[in-house]
């Protein structure tokens, strides 16, 4: 009886969580490019499939490329992005920030460490990196998290489930881009900061994680 129940209460259950606004893992049956989670489009210029953390995932290239959404993805105030990644080198993961600097946000890869920067009126609002060293060739979780505010620990940072860096705002984000939201490299695609590495599972989500046990939730796929 309690089998019975389970299953019946695990069909109601949504797709996936409600705070989730975009989940691309590379591997839909609608296409390789087409978010699971999302309302956006992706065009691609330059990276390519590869195997991935799970099934399919995409590897990005030097220059002007990446994955651009026709959409402002990233959501104003609250908001936490997490990621796999398979690299040697530095470059930027998710960015919808200004190429010429004037306001935006961006997650990368900085030094070989997963960094965040926020990007106001021209001022550095955030500028945080890690401390794990993340260009070693093998698969990482990584985690941006940051509450919109100038709270003492707002932005954080997780590496593999494990805090890896915190710190506060300067001023809180009151207004969204003027840029779409970019994957490989910033908005529009620059020429100097793409990444190169392998991405897969790109979640997107209008909360904060707060503690380690909320980067370990698994996604479940639905074909």
């Amino acid at each position: 009886m309690l089998d019975y129940f389970v299953a019946g209460w695990a069909k109601l259950m949504p797709p996936y969580p409600s705070d989730l606004v975009a989940f691309i893992d590379f591997d839909n049956p609608a296409g390789a490019l087409v978010p699971r989670v999302g309302n956006f489009t992706l065009n691609n210029t330059g990276t390519t499939e590869v195997a991935g953390y799970h099934g399919k995932g995409r590897q990005g290239a030097a220059g002007a490329t990446g994955l651009m959404a026709n959409a402002k993805i990233l959501p104003l105030g609250r908001k936490s992005a997490r990621v796999k990644i398979k690299t040697l080198t530095d470059g930027v993961l998710i960015g919808d920030f200004v190429n010429n600097g004037a306001y935006g946000i961006n997650y990368r890869i900085t030094s070989g460490k997963a960094a965040m920067i926020f990007v106001d009126s021209s001022n550095y609002s955030i500028n945080l990196a890690g401390n794990a060293i993340v260009t070693d060739g093998k698969w990482h979780d990584i985690v941006f998290s940051w509450d919109g505010t100038t709270a003492a620990t707002g932005v954080k940072i997780w590496v593999d489930g494990v805090l890896d860096a915190q710190g506060k705002a300067e001023r809180a984000q009151t207004a969204a881009p003027s840029s779409n939201t970019a994957f490989f490299n910033v908005s529009p695609l620059a020429t100097t900061v793409s990444f190169a590495g392998i991405m897969d599972e790109i979640e997107i989500y209008n909360t904060v994680f707060n503690d380690p046990s909320n980067t370990k939730r698994e996604i479940r796929r639905r074909d």
